[in-house]
C-alpha cells in the first residue's frame, strides 16, 4: 500500500510539473478537486408554493497557486452526468492499460 501511495504522490508531482504549465499556457487554470458537498435551495415563493432544489458542490484549487479556489455548483442531474463522465474515462483508461 506504502508504494501505491508513493507512486500517486510522484505521478502528482510529475503532473504539477508538466502538464499543469501546457494546461495554463493553454489559457486554463488547472484545478484540483478538494471535496464535495451535497445542498438544498429552498424556495418559500408568495403563493405558499414550497420547494428545494438539492445539488453537489465540487470544492477547487488551483494546481499553481494555493490561493485562488473555486466553487462548482451543479443541480443533481449535472453532477449525474458528470459523474457518469468521468467513470467511463476511468473505464477507458483502465481498458487501455489491459486491467
Amino acid at each position: 500500500m506504502k508504494n501505491a501511495e508513493t507512486n500517486d504522490k510522484k505521478f502528482d508531482e510529475f503532473l504539477t510539473a508538466c502538464v499543469v504549465k501546457q494546461v495554463k499556457a493553454q489559457g486554463f487554470v488547472p484545478l484540483e478537486v478538494t471535496g464535495v458537498d451535497i445542498g438544498k435551495l429552498e424556495l418559500d415563493m408568495q403563493n405558499g408554493t414550497y420547494g428545494e432544489l438539492p445539488f453537489v458542490s465540487l470544492f477547487c484549487k488551483s494546481r499553481t497557486s494555493d490561493n485562488e479556489k473555486y466553487l462548482a455548483i451543479l443541480p443533481v442531474k449535472g453532477a449525474s452526468n458528470l459523474a457518469a463522465m468521468l467513470l467511463n474515462a476511468v473505464a477507458k483508461i483502465k481498458e487501455e492499460e489491459g486491467e
